[in-house]
């Protein structure tokens, strides 16, 4: 456990990881529990929700292998940020809400899978166990 606060590497790492499993959660949970605010039948809501979770794990995956784990987490917390500021500006339309709402879902879950990934990735086995 010691070596890892000795290379700079593995510190660089573990701030970097520390802060995007942090960012990656809480936006989760927060968008979870944003869901049931939306207008419409929640149950339709949540069922979308999930169909976008199950896309969003299955689409990080696929393009993390293409360019790259620490690429695509970068791409989906930017895509994430776009869609919360749309979010922010959607006003009282309750299609921009769901639609920036999906987007921001489909961003933070494909980010919170990927931190899954890269703490498998870049860290030694006894460091992440």
């Amino acid at each position: 456990m010691v070596d890892i606060f000795k290379d700079k590497i593995y510190m660089l790492n573990l701030v970097i990881i520390a802060l995007s499993w942090s960012a990656s959660t809480v936006c989760f949970y927060i968008i979870g529990f944003y869901i049931k605010y939306i207008p419409g039948d929640v149950f339709i809501n949540i069922i979308i929700v999930s169909i976008a979770d199950a896309l969003s794990s299955i689409g990080a995956g696929i393009v993390a292998s293409s360019i790259g784990a620490k690429k695509t987490l970068f791409m989906s917390f930017s895509l994430a940020t776009i869609a919360g500021m749309g979010l922010i500006f959607a006003g009282n339309n309750t299609f921009l809400i769901m639609v920036f709402v999906l987007i921001t879902r489909y961003g933070i879950n494909s980010a919170f899978t990927l931190c899954y990934i890269i703490t498998a990735d870049y860290f030694p086995s006894i460091v992440s166990s």
